[in-house]
Parts: structure tokens; C-alpha cells; sequence
């Protein structure tokens, strides 16, 4: 053993432990650091203090420290996988945006719907259990709401204002009589170069999605220098319609696709 506290290097002295020959296995120091105690190979415990009057804890326990602070990973500010809920919130002095008043987080719930007046006169009590027959005036999961006003709100009974669809914006019905296109005036209903696509026929969902296709130039000078010889061929049918309207010059076009 070495006396730290003393300065000078020269003034330390060894000290032997007295074990009898034993090993010494085991070297502990209390938690006052006032004593050393050794253990030797033959089951003796020495002790050695630092005055004649040394103190203990009989209560020791292990001293509790804060919890350590994890440093934050950095993120690459190119990197689109790592969410946001990574980086965490800083400690602020003032109250959230998203702290809302206590009386905007309370959980409403609806009241619950009075029973039907046919219900209540043909029900039949068993102990404590009503039994009534459905009477039919209500689907089922319906549930009827209280409107606050029971006009309905149709454009039809309401002035013309400035919410309602102007009428170059409406969807136009075209008659067809028994001489077929060639009576109907087109001009009347498209002013433009631009040809439309007929809207009668049980695949005129896709019209929309045609004329999109239409507009797409690479797509569509692909399509229109396509040619081949199968028999049933979605490129032939696309090339074949987006000539159509290239040529119809304003006149509506027919879908005819496989």
C-alpha cells in the first residue's frame, strides 16, 4: 500500500499484508473510502483503516444518476426515408400550436335516437326484455338526421347567381335523329378545332382518359407510326382514333375499342 497523500515522492512506504502464505483473491474499498478489506485464499478477511476511528454505512446503495442524453444521429438533408418523427422536439417555453383547450378535446358522442311509436305499442314485455315485430319502415343501419332546414338545396329552385355552372361548362345532350349526324349542327355545341368523342356508347368512361392520352405528343406520334398485323391490337385501335381526330376538324369522334 502507497500513502497518496503525502507529496513528496520519496516519503511512501510499503506495507506487507500479513496473510500467512495464503493468496489474496478478493480487495474491496467502502463506500466512505476510510477502509480497505482483503480476502485472502484462506477465508480471512483484513481490514485496514484510515484512523482509529473509522465509519461505515450500514445503508449503502447505489448512487442514482440523471439519465444520460442521447445524442442525435445525424441526417443527411438528402435523405428521403428517415421520417421526422426521428428528430425530436425542442423544449419550448410557450405552448404548442397543436395544444388545443381542454373544451375542443372532449369526445361528443351522439344521443340516442328515440324508439318508434309502433315499436312501443306493439311491444310485449318477458321479465325485463321487450319483444316488439319490426315494422318495416326503416333499412337497415338508416339513420335519419335532423336537418336544420328541410328545403332542399337544388340549383333548380334557386336564382341565377354567380355559384351556379356556367353554361359553356355543362354537360351537353345532343339529340340524334333518324338521319343521324348529318343533321345536327356541331358548331352549335364546339366552336373550337379540337374534336370531341361521342358520349352514348357503353364504354364512354374512358373518353376522358383517351383525350388525355391524345395530348400526350410522344405518346401520340408513337401510337399514330405504329403498324402491325395482329389481329387485335390496343396500339392499332389508339392510332387508328387519334387520326380520327386529327382529321375530324372539330366533328365529334366514335370509340370503338376492343
Amino acid at each position: 500500500m502507497v500513502d497518496t497523500d503525502n507529496s513528496d515522492q520519496y516519503a511512501f512506504f510499503i506495507h506487507q499484508v500479513e496473510t500467512g502464505g495464503a493468496d489474496i483473491l478478493t480487495f474491496d474499498t467502502s463506500s466512505s473510502c476510510q477502509a480497505f478489506a482483503f480476502g485472502d485464499a484462506a477465508g480471512y478477511l483484513h481490514l485496514y483503516g484510515a484512523s482509529n476511528e473509522v465509519q461505515f454505512n450500514q445503508f449503502n446503495r447505489p448512487t442514482e444518476f440523471a439519465d444520460s442524453v442521447e445524442p442525435f444521429q445525424p441526417i443527411d438533408i438528402n435523405d428521403e426515408i428517415t421520417p421526422l418523427s426521428m428528430v425530436s422536439m425542442p423544449h419550448c417555453e410557450d405552448k404548442l400550436l397543436s395544444d388545443l383547450p381542454p373544451e375542443f378535446c372532449q369526445v361528443v358522442y351522439r344521443p340516442t335516437p328515440p324508439v318508434d311509436p309502433l315499436i312501443l305499442n306493439s311491444m310485449k314485455m318477458v321479465r325485463s326484455i321487450g319483444y316488439a315485430p319490426n315494422p318495416g319502415n326503416r333499412r337497415r343501419n338508416q339513420v335519419p338526421y335532423q336537418l336544420d332546414n328541410n328545403q332542399l338545396d337544388s340549383p333548380v329552385s334557386r336564382d341565377d347567381g354567380p355559384d351556379l355552372v356556367p353554361n359553356r361548362y355543362l354537360k351537353q345532350e345532343i339529340k340524334y335523329t333518324k338521319m343521324g349526324l348529318d343533321e345536327i349542327d356541331f358548331n352549335r355545341f364546339n366552336q373550337t378545332s379540337f374534336s370531341g368523342l361521342e358520349a352514348n356508347l357503353p364504354n364512354s368512361y374512358c373518353n376522358n382518359m383517351l383525350q388525355i392520352l391524345y395530348f400526350i405528343e410522344p405518346l401520340r406520334s408513337a401510337l399514330l407510326s405504329h403498324l402491325c398485323q395482329r389481329e387485335f391490337c390496343l396500339s392499332c385501335e389508339l392510332g387508328f382514333l387519334f387520326h380520327m381526330l386529327d382529321t375530324a376538324e372539330g366533328l365529334p369522334c366514335q370509340v370503338n375499342l376492343c
